[in-house]
This record gives C-alpha cells, sequence and structure tokens, in this order.
C-alpha cells in the first residue's frame, strides 16, 4: 500500500516523497457522489524540507509506474 508523507526508494528518481494519491474521473456528479473512474495518480517529490514539498521538485506519476519502479519503504516524515 502506498502511504503519504511516506519516503520510499525510486529507480528513477532515488529517494521521493509521497504527497498524495489521487483519483481521476472522466465524468462526475457531485450530487449523486458517482463517475466514471479513469485513473490512479501519485504526486510525489525529490526535494522536501521540515516543512514538506519544495514546490519546484512535484511530480505526478500513474500508480502503476509508481508500483512497479518502486522499492523498500524507506521512512515516514513527520511534518509541523
Amino acid at each position: 500500500m502506498i502511504e503519504r508523507n511516506t519516503v520510499y526508494e525510486r529507480s528513477r528518481y532515488g529517494e521521493v516523497l509521497v504527497l498524495g494519491i489521487h483519483r481521476v474521473y472522466r465524468k462526475y456528479d457531485s450530487e449523486t457522489d458517482e463517475g466514471e473512474f479513469d485513473a490512479v495518480f501519485v504526486r510525489i517529490c525529490d526535494d522536501w524540507d521540515a516543512d514538506g514539498q519544495m514546490f519546484q521538485h512535484g511530480l505526478t506519476t500513474p500508480k502503476g509506474d509508481f508500483v512497479e519502479s518502486t522499492g523498500d519503504v524507506l521512512r515516514v516524515e513527520k511534518f509541523d
């Protein structure tokens, strides 16, 4: 399972911090909370400090690609 605020080792970027996991819909009806699901993306960054992401370093990758090119969990980061 991919977890937010967790650092993973990734073959292409080295250490990356997961910022979030986002579901994308082709269509979505906010009144019924139903939609036509499309994909899941993982938002990551390869540069961060004690406050979190350094904004110029944010990346988005499809979940499948992230899982295939990611190794073990290295650590969980705590941000204030």
